[in-house]
């Protein structure tokens, strides 16, 4: 037992060091097959309409403000095989699909206490078809229209009465329009892009500081990458390009917030329901705007954000005689994000200062918070991508207060992501390696993945790995994580 739980309290510091030797590993191979410092110098473009819809990791951050007329690449990661074009008028028709099978075995759960749901064992099994039509009218015109539907038939197969309503309501099955929306271009200099879509700003992969226009899928947290978390929502984009310049204005109209994990689920952070998220009723007389100004130049680029928008994280509200209820406060946010190019390396800087905070503990008092995030990504050892980056979030005012129950609030958050990948057997296996840690010594908990992609075919691939969670003392988020350490495994089938 002594033993046991010696691994176990150790056991983030161990995946940690396993991260550490497999990132030594991979590099010195990329160094050994003959990858030479100063090659694949990462350039920022000038070009801010056309982009690939699959690019190199770099060429992905540089481009955060680009979403974009039609390219020749798949957005659902497969060749685009179903695609009809009409020369004269430059019209054409793209059919994309896919269907995926996936599952989840938990390895570290203990048996659960009377009453209480049993995730030890298989906890998912799915399936997930998504389909997307896409129709270029012209060169300046474009429509697409993308759903999901998903089915995990572990509920059946485990007994339903063994979970709450909570997660069979949201995770049992799952059908819904993502992105839709039409996008051209108005004059020469002026592009609009109206619909449900997706809008990333800021350079960072793995966190958020700036990019706060879409919600997240939280449910789940470390199985996947942020940019498949990320949630459609419905606006009105308009940019205006000149030079090496833009300005970017967007209006939301869908008051749409992250999807947390629901009461029942092994990652429910709380001992209790939450009452019910009310959201703001006010959404539709006051939408979300956010504007951006962009700069991009030879090897670096700049861009300043204002926004006003909705918490996508609620916090609990009581008035009078009325039962406790959710609410989303009204925040403002100014920010900022630099990056720069330097031979093989990639620094990267984001900033932004929230205004208007709420917390269920002081419920009379704004208040604010400072994020500053900085990284860096290189590039220098062939077919390997390794990127650090370290967040701060602190709270401007400060109430001891809100460190206590329901609010959990910490006064400094320190927050860091440590990423590697590199491709083998010409760009068919992608091993991936991805901690994420709360903390200056783990304290606030995390996750370590571990993941191997492989592409069997132009239209079939597999993915699997390992996610090893640490719990955390104060991150109500990561407090009970710790025994969710899971196996996992996707085929997918692109058409």
């Amino acid at each position: 037992m002594l033993g046991s739980a010696f691994f176990y309290r150790d056991f983030f510091y161990r995946g940690f060091f396993l991260g550490l030797v497999f990132i030594v590993v991979i590099s010195f191979h990329g160094a050994w097959a003959g990858s030479a410092l100063g090659q694949n110098q990462p350039k920022l473009t000038n070009t801010m309409k056309l982009a690939p819809a699959v690019a190199d990791p770099v060429d992905e951050i540089l481009d955060g403000f680009d979403d974009d007329l039609p390219s020749t690449s798949n957005d659902l990661g497969e060749p685009n095989k179903s695609s009809i074009t009409d020369e004269p008028g430059n019209r054409s028709l793209s059919i994309k699909a896919y269907l995926e099978l996936g599952s989840s075995y938990n390895i570290s759960h203990s048996a659960p206490r009377a009453g209480q749901t049993d995730w030890r064992g298989l906890s998912s099994l799915y399936t997930e078809a998504m389909g997307e039509v896409s129709y270029t009218f012209s060169t300046d015109w474009k429509v697409k229209v993308s759903g999901r539907a998903l089915f995990d038939t572990v509920y059946s197969l485990q007994g339903r009465d063994n979970y709450t309503p909570q997660v069979l309501d949201t995770q049992e099955k799952e059908a819904e329009l993502m992105e839709a929306f039409i996008l051209g271009s108005l004059t020469r200099n002026l592009d609009i892009k109206l619909g449900r879509q997706v809008l990333v700003w800021g350079s960072s992969d793995s966190i958020r500081v700036v990019d706060v226009l879409n919600p997240l899928d939280l449910r789940q947290p470390g199985l996947v990458d942020i940019e498949e978390l990320r949630l459609p929502v419905a606006m009105t984009r308009m940019d205006y390009y000149w030079d090496q310049f833009s300005l970017t204005g967007v209006l939301v109209h869908e008051g749409r917030f992250n999807k947390e994990p629901p009461w029942g689920s092994d990652f429910y952070p709380y001992g209790v329901p939450l009452p019910e998220d009310k959201g703001p009723d006010t959404f539709l007389d006051h939408p979300e705007w956010a504007l951006a100004a962009n700069g991009r130049f030879e090897y670096w680029d700049l861009s300043l954000y204002l926004a006003r928008i909705f918490n996508d994280k609620p916090h609990m509200v009581m008035s009078g005689n009325t039962p406790p209820f959710l609410d989303h406060a009204r925040l403002t946010m100014a920010g900022a994000s630099v990056s720069a190019a330097h031979g093989n390396f990639l620094f990267k800087a984001e900033a932004a200062f929230f205004d208007g905070l709420r917390y269920f503990n002081n419920p009379d008092q704004d208040f604010s918070r400072m994020d500053v995030m900085a990284g860096m990504e290189y590039t220098g050892f062939k077919e390997t991508f390794i990127s650090l980056e370290s967040a701060i979030r602190h709270h401007t005012n400060w109430d001891p207060a809100l460190e206590n129950m329901p609010d959990y609030a910490i006064e400094t958050e320190l927050q860091t992501a440590f990423r590697i990948s590199r491709t083998f057997l010409h760009e068919r296996l992608t091993l991936v390696y991805l901690g994420m840690i709360w903390g200056k010594q783990f304290e606030n908990g995390g996750f370590h993945r571990f993941e191997s992609a492989y592409k069997i075919s132009d239209s079939i691939s597999l993915t699997g790995g390992l996610v090893f969670y640490q719990s955390g003392e104060k991150k109500i988020e990561t407090r009970n994580i710790g025994d969710n350490d899971r196996i996992f495994i996707r085929i997918r089938y692109g058409f």
